[in-house]
């Protein structure tokens, strides 16, 4: 809009950011927060969509919201609880790894959760196995 006054350019600017704010509304009203984003990027709001991340439950997160979240840092926290719960802990260890490019605080958060999963994935374990074995018959002793 090169070689328009300045108050017109200001005009269609606002025009522009207002329309692109009520659009994202309206999709993250339909739930549709993949949609949303590509009009809340473009004004460079980020905050409805964390927003709208935060109460996504992890079924509903697909291959798109969790590249939006992590990968182009809208909400790589939420992003990596919704991976690990979705996927599980070796692809959010993969992720982790090799596409976790975010702060150092994200990062320890991230790893926190990784920590608190096998902790509970190990107790689930070994309390299934102690139950599986409670319930065997005792084997006895065969004289040989």
């Amino acid at each position: 809009m090169t070689g328009y006054p300045v108050h017109v350019r200001k005009t269609y600017e606002d025009f522009v950011e207002e329309t692109c704010r009520q659009t994202g509304e309206r999709y993250l009203e339909e739930g549709d927060i993949g949609q949303a984003w590509r009009y809340f990027r473009t004004i460079g709001e980020r905050e409805p969509i964390r927003k709208a991340l935060e109460k996504l439950p992890a079924a509903d997160a697909t291959d798109e919201i969790l590249s939006m979240a992590i990968q182009e840092n809208v909400h790589p926290a939420r992003g990596f609880e919704l991976l690990l719960e979705l996927h599980g802990i070796c692809r959010a260890i993969t992720v982790y790894e090799h596409q976790f490019d975010v702060s150092v605080s994200a990062r320890k958060r991230a790893a926190a959760m990784l920590v608190r999963r096998l902790y509970r994935d190990l107790v689930l374990a070994v309390r299934r196995d102690i139950q599986e074995r409670e319930m065997r018959p005792a084997r006895r002793d065969r004289p040989r």
